[in-house]
């Protein structure tokens, strides 16, 4: 069913149209009711179908409205939307803020009388950020004998719901009376609905009505918004629906995210590993270091001393669940040797430089660490496609991309007018230069390819005039 009420002071003119696209799940079957006057719709471009109305009679929507329902048939699915767009056109003028969404959930298991809520938010508390407004459904339907003539809804609001908030979006159904008594108790009478009986009229014995409200600002991280409605159907006793549950959180899903950093004060394959995703209160942690790795698994927060039995690309995995909510997320990291010949590379004052191993302790006495400066990880499937700026001066500009890489490194550059010779340097992490560009032009893009490079930590340098203007670590990825 489709509500469309005129809240305007002009008359809707002609060339109004109605447009709903279905779910892919529905086909239109027949027109259930019409008192809009608008007759059996267009469809075109079906799964989904769309369902075109031209107005012919748009003086019949006034301020009270007009409701159209029509049937469709479901071939599959749980749970379906359906949009309906209405352009109406006042002279020159067209509302652009015309659309709606509703929320509909296959009920062929379910007790027909029953109450749905947007979002159902996160887990079994129903976690949802604060500050998100939540849009009920009724559903009711007459499963006696015969025609109801009076329905009304009686719904307990949740004392934390702003009921100023409220706004009555889609009722199938006239409404005869809307009323807000104490204790935020909503009543929305049908008087006079006749709503059919399911066994005469399985289809028209059907009625729902959907609205939205904002809970209250400034609640406490962890409030729980449960809601409750009775379904009375003439002078029967109350229907009850389920009650729904929310439950407003800072973050209603934690965040999976962490960095890895080789030991500080061990030679061997040795990692650490420190969440970073902000939400470790009343969360568990299960980590995946993979087939080689000493232990494979873990639950603390930040395990440490993770050893790897081989150098090259390690996927890990971290698991976060927090109020009944897990989200996860899996990391490309690079296990490197930080040994060649007696040196060893350490981070010093935040600089990567290379010592003799003899040299390493008093290094370490001075608050150093073995390893590299910056946390050695890459997201999984993610391109990094930002340039990343090594200098950037009114006259000396050098940006690279992607970073990390598993193929080609883009390099674009600018140089001022008075340079005399340039070059762009590869260093591995232990210094040694792999590859030499000579710069010719003042500005230009070019590309270093990278497959052949073993999979480690670069530096990329500008050096102009024998001066190093700027340098950029770059991690390759395989």
């Amino acid at each position: 069913c489709i509500n469309i009420k005129n809240s305007g002071t002009n008359p809707i003119g002609p060339s109004s149209t109605l447009q709903v696209v279905l779910d892919p799940f529905m086909t239109f079957v027949s027109m259930a009711s019409d008192p809009c006057g608008f007759g059996v719709p267009t469809i075109t471009g079906c799964s989904p179908c769309t369902l075109t109305w031209n107005v012919p009679n748009a003086s019949t929507i006034n301020a009270g409205g007009c409701t159209l329902c029509f049937n469709v048939f479901v071939s599959g699915g749980a749970s379906f939307n359906t949009t309906a767009n209405f352009n109406a056109v006042c002279g020159a003028q067209s509302d652009p803020n015309n659309t709606d969404m509703e929320i509909h959930t296959s009920s062929c298991s379910c007790d027909p009388n029953d109450k749905l809520v947007a979002p159902n938010g996160c887990g079994p508390d129903g976690n949802i950020g604060r500050g998100e407004p939540l849009t009920y459904q009724i559903r009711f339907q007459n499963t006696g004998t015969g025609s109801a003539h009076d329905i009304i809804l009686r719904d307990q609001l949740d004392s934390d719901l702003d009921i100023t908030s409220l706004k009555i979006l889609i009722s199938t159904h006239q409404i005869t009376h809307v009323e807000i008594i104490p204790d935020n108790v909503l009543i929305i009478s049908y008087d006079g609905i006749e709503l059919p009986d399911s066994g005469s009229n399985q289809v028209g014995s059907n009625g729902s009505i959907v609205f939205s409200i904002m809970p209250k600002q400034n609640i406490f991280d962890g409030t729980t918004i449960t809601n409750q409605a009775g379904i009375y159907f003439d002078f029967n006793e109350v229907v009850l629906t389920n009650t729904t549950l929310n439950t407003l959180r800072e973050f209603p899903e934690p965040i999976a995210d962490f960095e890895a950093k080789h030991s500080c004060t061990n030679t061997d394959l040795v990692y650490d590993f420190t969440y970073t995703g902000g939400t470790a209160d009343n969360a568990t942690f299960f980590w995946e270091f993979g087939t080689g790795a000493s232990p494979q698994t873990s639950t603390q927060q930040n395990p440490t001393g993770i050893l790897f039995s081989t150098i090259g690309t390690k996927q890990v995995t971290l698991t976060v669940t927090r109020f009944g909510c897990t989200a996860t997320i899996t990391i490309n990291i690079e296990v490197m040797s930080v040994i060649s010949g007696n040196k060893i590379t350490i981070c010093h004052n935040g600089h990567l430089i290379v010592v003799n191993q003899n040299a390493l302790q008093t290094h370490l006495n001075h608050g150093d660490c073995i390893g590299s400066c910056v946390t050695q990880a890459a997201r999984l499937d993610n391109t990094f496609e930002e340039q990343i700026e090594i200098v950037n001066t009114p006259e000396t500009r050098l940006f690279i991309y992607p970073n990390p890489t598993n193929e080609d490194l883009n390099i674009n550059y600018s140089l001022p007018s008075t340079i005399e010779n340039g070059t762009i340097n590869v260093y591995d992490m232990f210094g040694r230069k792999i590859q030499t560009v000579l710069i010719y032009q003042k500005e230009k893009s070019l590309i270093i390819n990278t497959t052949s490079l073993p999979v480690g930590m670069y530096f990329i340098t500008l050096v102009i005039n024998g001066e190093v203007k700027g340098k950029e670590k770059v991690f390759i990825v395989k």
